[in-house]
């Protein structure tokens, strides 16, 4: 069976979470050991997810999903990860309190900052527009 590029990103996905989740199920300490490996080295990392966002990006709008939905999705997304983030939410806002009397906030932050801002954009433009 042939599955379009939306399928395809989407088994990825759910592959990917059913390994992780029976990986946490069965020795938790093995996921966590991979993914201190994957992360020690995080500007490697940064520049890994950095493109393959833009390579998603460029799949699932080539693919007819406008940035509209992309938002409606990340909306939902957002609100799924919250859940899991919540109990860590205190440990994150010193985080970024550490960053603002520091001054570095955005500094620190600047290219995530700038990418939102041209998605934000891009989005407002497709709506509004």
């Amino acid at each position: 069976m042939a599955y379009t590029t939306i399928e395809t990103i989407a088994l990825v996905i759910i592959a990917f979470g059913l390994v992780k989740m029976v990986v946490l199920l069965v020795n938790p300490k093995v996921w966590m050991d991979l993914a201190k490996k994957l992360w020690s080295n995080i500007g490697l990392m940064q520049i890994v997810m950095l493109a393959l966002s833009g390579f998603l990006l460029y799949l699932l709008i080539n693919n007819g999903i406008s940035i509209t939905q992309i938002f409606a999705v990340m909306a939902f997304m957002a609100a799924l990860m919250a859940v899991g983030f919540a109990p860590h939410v205190e440990s994150l806002v010193n985080e970024y309190n550490k960053q603002i009397k520091k001054g570095s906030l955005f500094k620190d932050n600047w290219l995530y900052l700038l990418i939102w801002i041209a998605l934000l954009l891009w989005g407002a433009k497709e709506i509004l527009m």
